[in-house]
């Protein structure tokens, strides 16, 4: 029996348990997303090599903007034997009974850019759902996306073994230790298209992170309010000589719709 065939065997079988565990206790697991981390998600990374930890760092700073204290906390990150100050991969956890969203992906996609230059996959998951993706130069491109409560046991184990990074990668080079391609899954068929926001260009993303939105929007509103009390005083003055009431509010009401 071949090294390859072993491997399948066992990863098969952590699954299986895996399936069982969300099955039987999943309310309970998923309450939150430490139970979904120590129940489903850590086991699986241990089967699949990730289990030292001069390969493996839990809780891993990261910078997701460019502002000073844009700082986030990336749930794993994963390195290459060796090469524990360049993670090739990180992993966003979510707790088993939260739907995994775009702002998931895209708070995971946005940890992955700040070490672009040795980070080349991002998985998000939720110890059942997970999903996988490949950054490249100038884009974003999905490996697989599945359920691991509705997929075959084999042919989920087929599909981490096959493409999940291991800590014998290098430079987003993948090992040559590696089991036959995966058939294509029937019940969940691997997503063609990703599901994140892609942009021509992680240069072109950087940039719409550097505007800072917040200051922005309370400059404007500033703006807007000291428009408003500078246009009714203006019109309050030129109001005064005349009787009209009609022609007072128009009077009042013209330098607001001339300056705003």
């Amino acid at each position: 029996m071949s090294s390859n065939t072993v491997a399948l065997a066992s990863l098969a079988n952590v699954i299986e348990s895996l399936q069982d565990t969300i099955r039987r206790d999943g309310k309970t697991v998923g309450a939150n997303e430490t139970r979904t981390r120590n129940t489903l998600i850590d086991p699986l990374l241990r089967a699949l090599g990730w289990s030292d930890p001069s390969v493996l760092t839990p809780e891993y700073l990261v910078r997701y903007g460019a502002r000073e204290f844009d700082y986030g906390v990336v749930d794993y990150a994963l390195h290459a034997q060796g090469q524990r100050a360049s993670p090739i991969a990180f992993i966003e956890a979510k707790r088993m009974r939260e739907a995994l969203t775009d702002d998931h992906r895209d708070q995971v996609f946005s940890y992955a850019q700040d070490k672009a230059d040795t980070v080349k996959f991002f998985a998000l998951t939720n110890g059942d759902c997970w999903e996988l993706y490949q950054l490249l130069e100038t884009d974003v491109r999905i490996i697989f996306d599945i359920s691991i409560r509705n997929q075959a046991p084999k042919e989920c184990a087929r599909l981490f073994l096959h493409h999940f990074p291991t800590p014998t990668m290098s430079g987003g080079v993948w090992s040559q230790n590696r089991v036959d391609p995966p058939t294509q899954p029937s019940s969940n068929p691997v997503t063609a298209t990703p599901k994140l926001k892609t942009h021509d260009s992680i240069s072109q993303l950087r940039l719409f992170d550097s505007v800072d939105i917040p200051k922005v929007l309370t400059w404007f509103c500033v703006l807007l309010v000291t428009s408003f009390v500078v246009s009714y005083i203006i019109g309050v003055w030129a109001a005064q000589p005349v009787t009209g009431f009609y022609a007072k509010v128009g009077l009042v009401a013209l330098p607001t719709l001339v300056i705003l």
